[in-house]
């Protein structure tokens, strides 16, 4: 791809039409403000459309797909599948600050992809879920080709509806924490994973239950302040968010708890927790992923409560905690000491308008946040 000299401009985020964003953002961007170089935009004006191309199939192309692997530095010329989706918001919110579009044009959004692997498809139906919550809670149209065939996004109903998938009721046998890891971001990751789950002890044992874990995930913030005599929490690490139908890839939770808001404990809400320590512009791509699974299978766990971890797992034992209300709305949490400078830009497409029906919350938490004032 021909690189475009980038304009003073363009580096304050000023672009007078499609044609110079396009150009930048295919560029790759430059300093800290970057754009995945696999990622092809074109711009079609009479049709009103942002196309995204991107050549899976390619072997180039291939070989920068990172999954969801947390021991791999991941470079600028990596990107996840989730970043498909978080990178092209990213263009989305820029374009909306240059005016580029409104709400009265009807943008048309479509991702063009080539695949020529069947894990792949797991991936893709990912995508598939993720881009049809952008359809059903945004005014831009988005559209999804696989190798030239069109998939049909999800309505609503239909995105939220189990149909015949059952969820995997799996998580880590791990009972020791980590002993290493390849980058020191991931290493952070997991040492605070571990630190939140295990405390100062090397390993839990089977018959054990976990020990002041509710202080500990004080280090969360106020959602998870509680008194002396609140009864423990109890929580998972690396719970399984995939299905028993093979239709997603096995994607590991960080942590699954509860919160603990509400006099007496009254109100305490399922919530599923993503810790990072690096800058992921598609962490909430990610923690989407999540919630889309956990609002899908609510029935389904509340119908099983967890009997396969209790039964399992004495000492993490959620049966009892984990009922799971098809009333009552859960909460995922971003939870990180940095996050991505373009994350603001692209929240409101995560957020719905009528956030009231929607059955989940999705909440950011600053990890040990320090501001300089001078």
């Amino acid at each position: 791809m021909e690189k475009n000299k980038i304009k003073v401009e363009q580096k304050n985020d000023c672009y007078k039409n499609w044609d110079e964003l396009i150009n930048y953002a295919n560029s790759g961007g430059q300093g800290t403000d970057r754009y995945k170089e696999s990622l092809d935009f074109n711009y079609d004006n009479q049709k009103n459309t942002l196309e995204i191309r991107i050549d899976i199939s390619n072997t180039t192309v291939k070989n920068e797909i990172t999954t969801d692997q947390k021991d791999k530095l991941r470079k600028n010329s990596d990107f996840s599948y989730r970043d498909i989706d978080a990178y092209t918001l990213k263009l989305l919110a820029y374009a909306k600050l240059n005016k580029l579009y409104d709400q009265n044009s009807s943008l048309n959004v479509k991702f063009n992809l080539k695949i020529n692997q069947k894990k792949d498809r797991k991936h893709i139906e990912s995508l598939r879920r993720r881009l049809s919550y952008f359809n059903n809670f945004n005014f831009e149209e988005f559209f999804l080709v696989v190798n030239n065939e069109s998939l049909e996004l999800d309505s609503r109903s239909k995105l939220f509806a189990p149909g015949k998938e059952k969820p995997k009721l799996k998580f880590s046998v791990s009972t020791e924490k980590v002993k290493e890891s390849t980058s020191e971001e991931a290493g952070l990751e997991k040492q605070l994973q571990d630190f939140i789950v295990f405390g100062d002890q090397n390993r839990i044992e089977n018959d054990q239950r976990l020990n002041n874990v509710k202080n500990r995930l004080k280090l969360l913030g106020e959602d998870f302040w509680c008194s002396k005599d609140v009864a423990e929490r109890y929580l998972i690490k690396e719970f399984t968010v995939s299905d028993d139908n093979n239709i997603l890839p096995e994607y590991k939770l960080d942590l699954l708890t509860v919160n603990a808001s509400g006099a007496n404990n009254s109100s305490n809400k399922l919530s599923i927790i993503e810790l990072k320590c690096v800058k992921d512009l598609a962490i909430l791509s990610q923690v989407l992923d999540y919630a889309i699974h956990f609002q899908k299978h609510k029935k389904n766990y509340q119908e099983n409560n967890l009997k396969d971890i209790k039964n399992k797992y004495e000492y993490n034992d959620l049966y009892s905690e984990l009922k799971v209300s098809n009333k009552s709305k859960f909460i995922a949490y971003i939870a990180a000491n940095i996050f991505h400078q373009d994350l603001d830009k692209i929240k409101d497409f995560y957020i719905p308008q009528n956030k009231d029906n929607i059955g989940f919350e999705i909440k950011q938490i600053h990890l040990g946040y320090t501001e300089n004032l001078f």
